[in-house]
């Protein structure tokens, strides 16, 4: 799951507000399935360092659905933290806050179709 309330430095204001659905650890087959179609190399050298597996129903195998948390959190790979992926992949150019809120986009994007996946009760799709 991401960072919570994640800053930028000492001193900094700029936070990647998780709201801690865990539905980014619900959904990493998606990504782990188009890693090779993705063009940054940067991203796709992250995904392949990750060392866990996606389940059939598109979690990683380290996400506790119960408590909506990962088991390996102090542990987790780089892919798995906010800031690590601004570092690696996204600071040459974007500033921490245009990532920050792209990413929560995102998040916002993965909340709403699980609301939808709620309400119709279609799985969500994993590829």
């Amino acid at each position: 799951m991401g960072e919570p309330a994640t800053t930028a430095g000492p001193g900094s204001e700029i936070k990647f507000n998780c709201t801690g659905c865990g539905l980014c650890c619900q959904t990493i087959k998606r990504v782990l399935d188009i890693k090779e179609d993705l063009g940054n190399p940067a991203i796709k050298t992250l995904l392949r360092e990750f060392p866990y597996k996606a389940l059939d129903n598109g979690a990683c195998e380290k996400f506790d659905p119960a408590t909506k948390q990962c088991l390996v959190y102090e542990t987790r790979p780089d892919v798995c933290r906010v800031n690590r992926v601004y570092e690696r992949v996204h600071a040459a150019h974007l500033t921490r806050e245009q990532y920050y809120r792209m990413g929560e986009a995102a998040c916002a994007r993965l909340q709403q179709e699980a609301l939808t996946k709620a309400k119709t009760d279609t799985p969500l799709q994993t590829a």
